[in-house]
């Protein structure tokens, strides 16, 4: 994005905080499994970091196998902030979450 978009983000940037760095994770696939889940990618364009994920969220095998079920991935065309460039389709993909 670019323009007024560029600018109203801008405007609300924070630094980042750096725990999520250094901090352990505590992480458990089975109770994250336990609740339904969706990976959104977005493509335009696409983020080297974030396309290594990509196969992973569609192979069965995944956290031992307990990605899948209840789980899903969906492509948006539009950059790493949608709510910015595409507000309209994200909010209807987090819709149909809801429901």
């Amino acid at each position: 994005f670019c323009g007024e978009d560029a600018a109203w983000v801008a405007r609300r940037q924070t630094p980042h905080p750096g725990h999520p760095y250094s901090d352990v994770l505590e992480f458990s696939p089975a109770r994250v499994a336990s609740v339904p889940r969706t990976y959104i990618r977005c493509t335009q364009p696409t983020l080297a970091t974030m396309d290594a994920i990509w196969p992973r969220v569609k192979d069965p095998a995944f956290w031992d196998g307990l990605w899948l079920p209840g789980s899903r991935a969906i492509e948006m065309a539009t950059g790493h902030d949608p709510m910015v460039s595409a507000p309209h389709e994200l909010t209807q993909v987090l819709l149909d979450c809801a429901v």
